[in-house]
């Protein structure tokens, strides 16, 4: 957990260093999985309540319905699933984007949040458990176009490590899909179940209802990505003070 704060303040102050603006001050979220209660119900999950989770709830109250607040999640689902465990009625102003990249570990740690938040409020899944390639959407040539400050001088040492290699700078390309209207076109109803310890996303037979939204890894376009990440970061007004 702290080596995750320490990354994060490291990544707001090189982007601050660089001119970027309205980038809010770190919030803890939740530092704990959610055990799955012997009942097997979501409402007898005891939830671990932090100040991140207490920021979502504040944020989606002011949200409404027809304008839910969105909540784009780069980890496992505790913090939202602590959220709506300690404010239910959240759930209907509230919409979430998570790469859960495995159904137990990584980003699925957290199997039984995963399958609350499915089943308390809108959610949309890229991958439904997979993930990026590696060097399939970015390589590290592609950077060297990036302006001179210190935000992308990490960026440009990550993408030239293994890590960066593989994770694809994590879940920056889907977050760029997520905005194209054409990622909606492929996307696939799934139903959500849990066994043992992990979450799984099985598909709905055709007129089906399920539980969340899955963005199929191959409906995505890799080129579309990279070109829309790379339209943002090169534009010099970007870094202005």
């Amino acid at each position: 957990m702290q080596r995750c704060v320490e990354d994060a303040q490291k990544a707001l102050r090189l982007a601050r260093e660089s001119g970027l603006k309205n980038i809010a001050a770190l919030t803890l979220k939740s530092d704990r999985v959610l055990e799955r209660p012997a009942s097997g119900l979501i409402a007898d999950t005891v939830p671990h309540p932090t100040p991140g989770n207490r920021l979502i709830v504040t944020e989606a109250k002011e949200a409404s319905p027809e304008k839910p607040l969105r909540a784009v999640v780069g980890g496992p689902l505790t913090t939202v699933a602590n959220a709506l465990r300690t404010n239910p009625d959240i759930g209907a102003r509230l919409a979430v984007f998570n790469i859960l990249v495995n159904n137990y570990g990584y980003n699925g740690k957290d199997g039984w949040a995963a399958y609350i938040v499915a089943n308390m409020t809108r959610y949309i899944d890229w991958g439904g458990g997979q993930f990026w390639d590696r060097n399939s959407v970015f390589v590290a040539e592609h950077f060297d176009a990036l302006p001179d400050n210190p935000f992308n001088a990490d960026t440009k040492r990550v993408i030239r490590r293994n890590l960066g290699q593989v994770n694809q700078l994590g879940d920056g390309a889907p977050l760029l899909w997520l905005h194209q209207p054409k990622c909606w076109t492929g996307v696939e109803i799934r139903q959500t179940e849990f066994h043992g310890r992990e979450v799984q996303f099985a598909l709905v037979p055709a007129g089906g209802t399920g539980d969340l939204l899955v963005i199929p890894k191959a409906a995505t376009d890799m080129k579309a990505n990279r070109e829309e990440f790379f339209r943002v970061l090169t534009n010099p007004d970007l870094y202005r003070r």
